[in-house]
């Protein structure tokens, strides 16, 4: 919030507010499309948007597939290593709603959902 007061951001996206109205990815890619195309008009093709490092784990899409990723990790289930096999090793194990949300991150945030088991979704952190 501090650094919202000192950068004068044309958008702030806080964690909180995302899970406090249960906003999800479509929502803000809705919002912070709609800024971009209002500036535009206005010949403003420039801006600054902060968005917090756990925002990812705030989405309630993105909870429920790192939910069932930790579930498909503690079942044993997972057989494959690493490689792009254990991409396709995963697939099957989710929801098509986590299939989904998974084939469209790009791959280091894949790798790192792959790879990272927690027992819980608050722990998870994205680099």
């Amino acid at each position: 919030m501090e650094c919202s007061l000192r950068c004068h951001p044309n958008l702030v996206i806080l964690s909180e507010e995302v899970s406090q109205k249960h906003l999800n990815l479509a929502d803000i890619t809705s919002a912070l499309c709609d800024l971009i195309e209002a500036r535009s008009e206005k010949g403003w093709n420039h801006g600054v948007v902060l968005i917090p490092d756990g925002l990812l784990s705030a989405l309630p899409e993105m909870r429920q597939l790192i939910e069932e990723v930790n579930a498909t990790h503690r079942s044993g289930k997972l057989t494959a290593g690493i490689g792009v096999d254990a991409k396709w090793d995963l697939l099957k194990y989710l929801s098509p709603l986590s299939q989904g949300v998974f084939s469209n991150l790009p791959e280091p945030i894949q790798y790192q959902i792959r790879t990272f088991v927690s027992p819980s979704t608050e722990v998870f952190k994205f680099k």
